[in-house]
């Protein structure tokens, strides 16, 4: 397919085929409008700058093919461009129609979404104005999960040699064939389309031999296509995520405490600007201190602290808990004064660390579990796009079921193409059970029948993965207000980036307001993915907890499903005074 960046011959291509194909009357009965496929005219172009790929056409007067698909429920084209020299080097096509057809109806479910009930019934709205470049990563989506299924498809032929030259081409192929087949049976499998020429009588049978847009039983389900033992994706997931057998789980780490002393310490604070040589100097000067002895020094840790993204209110609210402590102190020993800090820091942070709700979700599963309800605990996971939330829940899982849980992962992303297969691989490697209804399901009723099933295989954990949306977005947080009104879970995770500093903030406090109802107070707790990538700019971590109310549960420090973190108080001032 042709993937010009020149805008012009693109613009060029889609202006012909409106007024050839969609306003020509006389296109009406023709044989191109049955079939959705014709070709155009060749683009000429005089440009010196075109690319050689434009040249190639314009030279050879080698005609464009234009295939399309419509929506029976919306006026919509989705229309591909390609070469004619394509259309004749005998390659199966028949995956052309079909991600048409895929890219129509996530866009309808898309636009949907995306627009308020209110503007979808007036009716002197002709077109709504939706954000189409929002959909560009559902669209990158569906045709990489194309290409992943033909090349599934093209491992089980013999035709090896055929599937590495046309692997970055095709995007799906219709030669899948059932799993455990031999090659042998698989080509007296596969038959021959015949396509209609548009003359004479089209019946009933032919039109459903026509219908590319049903699955047939042949062809290989892309869920389980993902989770086969043999997939690539699989294989790649094992590799990436699963720990050694001699790896020690993040979370059972002991976070060493900060050696004061240490003239790396003392080399990184003097390079910052301040330096805990000063109060050194004043609690070793064996008089009791005053509030003027520790001002220029509390100063100086302020700024510092400022520039590791902790807020300016908080930065104060430390030095403030460090001078509480050290006023009217009287130290003579360098043991002691040593100590003496590692306290201030410590209680000054812990204050900010403490929430509101202490939760042990070991504790709480162990209560529930040994309760006559004989109803699973529930975790919801939320939080905008790309945050990581499926990997940030497998962890979640790997968790619970390193401490005799039972967890079950249920996919309630069904509108990101791609999200039940991603889930389907992660709960193949955890050897966990998924359940998923697919896509363009209403997430509250598949999360309603996951509790269920739980509840009858004796699963005591729920983990529900949600979909992506930004913290504005009305419609679909209504969608996620729906799901935890009707299943009423026990936690609610709110999964955000560490890389995004104080703006992870702001995305808390919507999604908590959102989900506040008279029966719970929305966010319970929080997962702050790639810690790790922060290095000592974790202060986002403190704003986050201080202003919301919410615990830090976890932090992702890496990408195996060992590597979750609890967030410990030594491991902040670590990060924050070295």
């Amino acid at each position: 397919m042709n993937k010009s960046n020149n805008t012009n011959i693109h613009r060029d291509l889609l202006n012909q085929f409106i007024s050839t194909a969609l306003l020509n009357p006389s296109m009406t009965n023709s044989k191109e409008l049955t079939s959705h496929q014709m070709v155009l005219s060749p683009i000429s172009t005089n440009s010196a700058k075109a690319s050689n790929a434009n040249k190639s056409i314009s030279t050879s007067k080698t005609g464009m093919v234009a295939q399309w698909q419509t929506l029976s429920s919306q006026p919509w084209i989705a229309v591909v461009f390609y070469s004619e020299l394509f259309l004749s080097s005998k390659k199966d096509l028949s995956y052309i129609p079909r991600f048409l057809q895929s890219v129509l109806k996530e866009y309808e479910l898309f636009y949907h979404q995306s627009s308020t009930a209110e503007s979808r019934n007036d009716d002197s709205t002709f077109i709504l104005t939706v954000d189409s470049s929002l959909f560009d990563n559902t669209f990158e989506a569906l045709w990489k999960r194309m290409e992943h299924w033909n090349q599934l498809a093209n491992r089980n032929t013999n035709s090896n040699n055929a599937a590495s030259s046309n692997a970055s081409t095709s995007l799906t192929s219709k030669g899948k064939q059932q799993h455990g087949k031999s090659t042998n049976d698989k080509k007296s499998l596969k038959k021959k389309t015949v396509w209609h020429d548009g003359t004479g009588k089209v019946t009933k049978a032919t039109l459903a031999q026509l219908d590319r847009s049903k699955k047939s039983d042949t062809d290989i389900d892309p869920i389980e296509a993902a989770m086969a033992e043999d997939s690539v994706a699989l294989q790649e997931a094992r590799r990436t995520y699963l720990p050694s057998d001699t790896e020690i789980p993040s979370w059972l780490e002991q976070e060493d405490a900060m050696d004061y002393s240490s003239k790396a310490t003392e080399k990184s604070s003097q390079q910052q600007g301040w330096s805990f040589q000063s109060l050194y100097d004043n609690l070793s000067s064996q008089k009791t201190l005053s509030e003027e002895d520790l001002q220029q020094s509390l100063d100086q840790m302020k700024q510092m602290l400022i520039s590791k993204n902790v807020a300016q209110e908080i930065a104060i609210e430390i030095c403030n808990g460090v001078k509480s402590k050290l006023v009217g102190s009287r130290t003579t020993f360098f043991s002691r004064t040593s100590t003496t800090i590692q306290a201030a820091l410590e209680f000054s942070i812990q204050q900010i660390l403490s929430s509101h709700r202490n939760i042990d979700m070991l504790r709480d599963i162990d209560q529930k579990r040994s309760s006559r309800t004989n109803r699973p605990y529930i975790i919801v996971m939320v939080g905008i796009n790309g945050v990581g939330k499926s990997t940030s829940l497998a962890k979640l899982a790997y968790y619970l079921q390193s401490n005799n849980c039972s967890p079950l992962l249920a996919a309630c992303d069904t509108f990101r193409s791609g999200a039940v297969e991603q889930l389907g691989v992660h709960a193949k490697c955890l050897n966990l059970p998924l359940f998923q209804n697919g896509y363009a399901k209403d997430p509250s009723k598949v999360a309603t029948a996951a509790i269920q099933h739980a509840t009858e295989t004796n699963r005591d954990v729920v983990l529900i993965d949600t979909a992506g949306r930004m913290q504005n977005n009305v419609p679909l947080m209504n969608a996620l207000r729906k799901l935890v009104s009707e299943n009423s879970p026990d936690l609610i995770v709110f999964v955000g980036e560490a890389l995004v500093g104080n703006d992870g903030l702001n995305q808390l406090q919507l999604f908590d307001k959102a989900l506040s109802n008279a029966n719970r107070s929305g966010v319970d707790g929080i997962i702050l993915s790639k810690f790790d990538t922060v290095g000592e700019k974790v202060g986002a971590a403190l704003s986050m907890v201080k202003w919301s109310g919410k615990p830090v549960l976890f932090t992702g420090i890496g990408q195996k499903y060992g590597h979750l973190k609890k967030l410990s108080v030594n491991g902040i001032i670590k990060s924050l005074f070295s």
